[in-house]
């Protein structure tokens, strides 16, 4: 998919959510003021921090594909893990805030069976959370982006934080009104996790982290079946957002001449970037292997044919 195209479709998806968490998180509010639910009004400050980071990764969007520049000749990729971070961060204060407001009202004993709107409400909330959760998802999946990912998970979490809402309030209907505020807790612990969880996976975008060994194995495979190679002699491969970058150094014939030496390391660069998806840039090395066919200059040729 195009740098373009990429961004098109995630800013599209984004919008979309921002719009329906701004609805979601005033309907929320709304009931939680009335029914006098301070897991429901919680809730709604959660889905309204939605707001916050989808916007993050909208800008994170933007600015990653930006094409290379002079100041920047890889690229702008990593601004996604960045804004990936931003989105976690969020997430973390989030969660640390819904524990201080339900920790007070735990403890100083003020909770309140709430109104039957608040039932209807955190229904409502986990049905549509659920939704976006997987209508972001599905998108992030198809771009690769870490930073839709991050924020297909706050969205859930916001389902989870529903669900949780829906537990206390019910559970404060049925006379037991302090489940209203622990169930509060709980939830903001998960968002908590959540939240280390995606900025953990982010920091690993930033600090050039291997792909999967599966993918770097197809990436080893592919270069070995182009003829003329003799054997891979060393291949590193890092994510840079939601690219992979490639050296490699292959082993080759020594007698091979150097035009045909720069034509089959372009075959491998241009195999590999259209077999392994994405790949964005290889650059490949060539060494000779040894005159007695058994070493190459450089490391141990175990695949020679």
């Amino acid at each position: 998919m195009s740098g373009t195209t990429r961004l098109e479709v995630g800013t599209q998806v984004t919008k979309n959510t921002i719009w329906i968490n701004i609805a979601l998180a005033l309907v929320k509010l709304a009931a939680g003021i009335i029914a006098g639910s301070s897991a429901m009004i919680a809730d709604a400050i959660h889905s309204g921090s939605d707001i916050l980071t989808s916007i993050a990764v909208m800008i994170g969007l933007a600015m990653g594909s930006k094409p290379a520049d002079e100041d920047h000749p890889y690229g702008h990729a990593r601004l996604e893990a960045v804004a990936a971070k931003i989105v976690a961060t969020l997430l973390i204060i989030t969660g640390i805030g819904l524990i201080y407001s339900s920790s007070r009202i735990l403890l100083r004993n003020e909770a309140t069976a709430p109104g039957r709107l608040a039932v209807y409400a955190a229904i409502l909330s986990i049905v549509v959370k659920e939704w976006m959760y997987w209508y972001t998802l599905k998108t992030a999946k198809a771009i690769n982006s870490t930073a839709m990912v991050a924020d297909a998970w706050h969205h859930r979490s916001d389902a989870f934080s529903s669900i949780g809402t829906l537990v206390g309030i019910v559970g404060a209907r049925l006379a037991f009104p302090w489940l209203d505020p622990l169930s509060g807790i709980i939830v903001a612990l998960l968002v908590c996790k959540v939240g280390i969880d995606v900025y953990l996976r982010s920091v690993q975008e930033l600090i050039d982290s291997a792909p999967a060994p599966e993918i770097v194995d197809a990436i080893r495979q592919t270069a070995l079946t182009q003829t003329g190679v003799i054997a891979v002699n060393d291949l590193k491969a890092r994510l840079q957002g939601p690219t992979i970058r490639v050296d490699l150094e292959i082993c080759v014939d020594p007698k091979t001449t150097l035009r045909d030496s720069h034509a089959l390391a372009h075959q491998v660069e241009d195999q590999i970037m259209s077999q392994v998806d994405t790949v964005e840039a290889v650059m490949v090395h060539v060494n000779p292997c040894g005159s007695d066919q058994a070493t190459c200059e450089h490391a141990p040729c175990s695949n020679w044919v």
